[in-house]
């Protein structure tokens, strides 16, 4: 999966500085609680989810705040 930018974009999350090389920007909508970025799957993600395979969701923190995954825009 790699991010992707999007019209909706309002703001952009830059790398934690002890991340630079591991991490890149990501565009993000912030709208009310939310904030939003878009995910695009590689055709490899593709046959995975194709063959029934699962998304998985890392958190990069010690707690784990509450997360939405969808396929649906949320800006239509």
């Amino acid at each position: 999966m790699r991010a992707r930018r999007f019209p909706q974009a309002n703001k952009l999350l830059g790398p934690p500085p002890d991340q630079r090389d591991e991490c890149v920007a990501l565009s993000i909508c912030i709208d009310k609680n939310y904030q939003i970025s878009q995910w695009v799957p590689s055709e490899e993600d593709i046959e995975r989810i194709n063959a029934g395979g699962p998304i998985w969701l890392f958190v990069i923190s010690k707690e784990h705040p509450p997360v939405w995954v969808q396929t649906e825009s949320p800006f239509e």
